[in-house]
């Protein structure tokens, strides 16, 4: 019994060893991609890999806040007119009451906001020959998604 348990706890210690972490599998996925898209793959050489973080949604990459953005802007500009002409006082009362309304609705969206994962980005330098032969040096920053497919090199 004791020998099967042993055997168990060692197999697992074995299998979790052989598991690599998230930031691994980034770092081999850009390597790949590297592999392939590099004009001499065999030069590439691997500097530093850094800043390994996860990417999410953000309120402002999906919401459209178009009418917050038009009344926020009227009411930026009212305030300009409000302190030149006496009579524009009216008007900017009831642009900063819209505004006012517009901004609690707006804040409330934003604190209801759920993000969604979208995937992965790294940092990474390195060498490699360019399409002279010359050995430069480079850094790029990898977007990925969930499966850590490589979408984007900046």
């Amino acid at each position: 019994m004791k020998k099967s348990i042993l055997f168990f706890v060692f197999l697992s210690a074995i299998f979790a060893s052989c598991s690599k972490t998230p930031e691994q599998k980034a770092q081999q996925s850009v390597k790949d991609y590297l592999q392939k898209n590099l004009n001499d793959a065999k030069s590439y050489e691997s500097v530093e890999f850094s800043n390994f973080r996860s990417d999410s949604t953000s309120y402002y990459d999906t919401a459209k806040d178009d009418v917050f953005d038009s009344i926020r802007s009227k009411y930026e500009s009212d305030s300009l007119f409000r302190d030149i002409n006496v009579d524009y006082q009216n008007t900017f009362i009831e642009t900063k009451k819209r505004y006012e309304a517009a901004e609690i609705q707006h804040n409330s969206n934003v604190s209801k906001f759920k993000p969604e994962f979208k995937g992965y980005i790294i940092n990474h330098k390195y060498r490699a020959k360019n399409k002279m032969g010359a050995v430069v040096f480079d850094e790029n920053c990898f977007i990925m998604d969930k499966n850590f497919v490589v979408i984007k090199a900046l």
